[in-house]
């Protein structure tokens, strides 16, 4: 009797972890907009990494899959370099990307003697990354809280709506942005002018900045794709067509993780994800779509310079002194705030230029965002000066 009823209970156990498997493959087109929306925390935090090489035949591989999210050997504009290895048990020709070797303890990328490129492991006849270095390992790309651009479209449409909504609401006066180029509504009086003094008899805090992850994701998505001509058009009274792309690099760190780090190879995933390359007049860099049809954003026209961007920002800083009484200290962000430590990062050619200069852009904002935050004692105000 008890055997009998063992029975279907392995079978209904089988059946129920099949079901999960098959939950685990869905494409972000495949995923219910609900069933996104609850599996999100208060952060939007989650866990996409992807596993292995994925090397696809040479038809390539759907752009839209999750696999091969590795760290890898890039051009300048962000195109991977593939390794073509002929499979002669099918006659056919595969590629695969070449994992850069990181330093399991520091996770700082192995350049090569030049300093002009970063080593990459071998692989073997199958594509598979041959790790016999005890020092060095292949290192997925960290997403944290932007797995949430493997959020459905209509999720994605109904947060650009919500960020919409703030920043043309009636009571707004203008459009800013804050330390790190969040997108900013100024509603009544600049809060910045008001408190910068710190005087509480004309406090006021309404403000809003736009600081949902979905809401910056989708503010990405509308800039990368549409600048000021589309939902977002009304910016231009506030922002000149030169500022999309930096505009668009704080709305990522928005919606990053405000203790990880940006990426040339998260932006170039990410963009191949969420972009609309197929309907928007988005331009394209130079041999995009690569062998496996992934489409790569055109930087070569971006430009980024940290000191010129933060070296005339300054936050206030509350101290205190020996006899336990206050004052403030005005420091720039440019002094101020830890930046990344550059090998850690992924810099093709010039770190000010391109991709590369577009993912330290995003970078350095995600640090100021990280450094302001960590302290209530920290205040940011345009109108500080030292």
């Amino acid at each position: 009797m008890l055997k009998k009823a063992i029975i279907p209970m392995l079978v209904l156990a089988m059946a129920f972890f099949c079901q999960c498997e098959k939950d685990d493959l869905l494409s972000p087109a495949d995923a219910s907009s609900s069933s996104f929306e609850k599996s999100l925390d208060g952060n939007g935090n989650g866990n996409g990494n992807g596993n292995g090489n994925g090397g696809n035949g040479g038809n390539g591989g759907s752009s839209g899959t999750y696999g091969d999210l590795l760290i890898c050997s890039r051009t300048a504009d962000g195109i991977p370099i593939y390794e073509e290895i002929f499979n002669e048990e099918h006659g056919t020709t595969d590629y695969y990307i070449l994992p850069i070797k990181v330093n399991i303890s520091t996770n700082e990328l192995l350049r090569t003697p030049s300093q002009m490129s970063y080593v990459t492991f071998e692989l073997n006849e199958e594509g598979e990354v041959i790790d016999d270095d005890p020092l060095y390992d292949p290192k997925e790309v960290e997403f944290g809280r932007l797995n949430v651009v493997r959020a459905p479209q209509k999720v994605i449409d109904k947060s650009l709506a919500a960020a919409v909504t703030t920043l043309t609401d009636i009571d707004v006066t203008a459009i800013r942005t804050d330390a790190s180029g969040r997108l900013t509504a100024i509603i009544h009086n600049e809060d910045w002018i008001v408190n910068y003094d710190n005087d509480p008899t004309n406090d006021e805090a309404d403000d809003k900045i736009i600081d949902s992850p979905l809401e910056n994701v989708a503010i990405y998505q509308e800039l990368m794709g549409n600048g000021f001509t589309g939902v977002l058009s009304f910016l231009n009274q506030y922002f000149s067509n030169n500022d999309v792309l930096m505009l668009a690099a704080g709305a990522l760190a928005g919606g990053a993780d405000k203790t990880g780090k940006m990426i040339v190879d998260e932006v170039a995933y990410m963009n191949d994800w969420l972009l609309k390359f197929d309907t928007d007049n988005i331009p394209q860099a130079n041999n995009s779509p690569d062998i496996k049809g992934r489409r790569y954003f055109d930087f070569n026209s971006f430009n980024y310079d940290r000191y010129e961007t933060y070296s005339d920002k300054y936050v206030r800083i509350m101290n205190l002194n020996a006899d336990g009484t206050w004052y403030y200290d005005i420091q720039s962000l440019y002094k101020m705030v830890n930046w990344s430590n550059p090998n850690v990062l992924v810099s093709y050619g010039n770190e000010k230029h391109n991709i590369t200069g577009f993912s330290n852009a995003t970078d350095d904002a995600i640090r100021v965002i990280e450094y302001i935050h960590s302290s209530d004692l920290i205040v940011y105000s345009p109108n500080f000066k030292n």
